[in-house]
């Protein structure tokens, strides 16, 4: 015969036993009445599983189970009560943590033209940058057939901007990705972030 709930238990001591531990489980148990009654079933799920589910254990069968399972009393005052909830997050957090992905947005965009405009300028030097024209107006991008005074410039701001693009790109990954895995892979010494 499968025992499915303790009340089940052919044994009437084993079935007394086993119904006075639970009793005194739920007198222990500080909280709600539902909470209460979930940890009760886990806990007659853990004893049927205990006794391989035989309707037919005796009381001693039952007893060593219950002992297994631990002290009624201590076992209501660990699974007792509400879990622990983390406090609410107050407005200027959230403002901070908003602010905070805009700017990364911000700075991630700013990046991606920046690297554009490096790779653009590397492909034609002579017609991509900033040039200002005879006639004294300036322009940015790409010269066609306009008559160019100057490169305003110059070959110097490619390195630079090539460093300023990966700098904007580097803080817009601040705390996600690779980033925040190199601390956690300093605090354990030889394994790297892939290991």
């Amino acid at each position: 015969m499968i025992l499915e709930r303790i009340q089940d238990l052919v044994d009437a001591a084993a079935r007394d036993r086993a119904q006075a531990w639970f009793d005194r489980f739920e007198t222990a148990y500080v909280g709600e009445a539902q909470a209460c009654k979930a940890a009760r079933a886990q806990l007659e799920t853990h004893l049927i599983e205990a006794l391989e589910a035989d309707a037919r254990a005796s009381a001693e069968q039952v007893e060593t189970a219950l002992a297994r399972l631990g002290s009624p009393e201590e076992i209501a005052e660990e699974w007792s009560g509400e879990p622990a909830a983390s406090p609410p997050e107050d407005a200027g957090k959230k403002v901070f943590r908003l602010a905070a992905s805009l700017a990364r947005g911000v700075c991630a965009v700013l990046g991606l033209v920046l690297l554009a405009a490096v790779f653009a300028r590397l492909s034609d030097p002579a017609a991509v940058g900033v040039f200002e024209l005879t006639d004294g107006t300036w322009l940015v991008g790409t010269v066609n057939d306009q008559a160019v005074s100057r490169d305003v410039l110059g070959v110097w701001t490619l390195p630079v901007a090539l460093t300023l693009a990966l700098a904007l790109m580097i803080g817009a990954s601040a705390g996600s990705g690779l980033w925040s895995a190199i601390p956690g892979w300093r605090k354990h010494k030889g394994s790297s972030p892939s290991s």
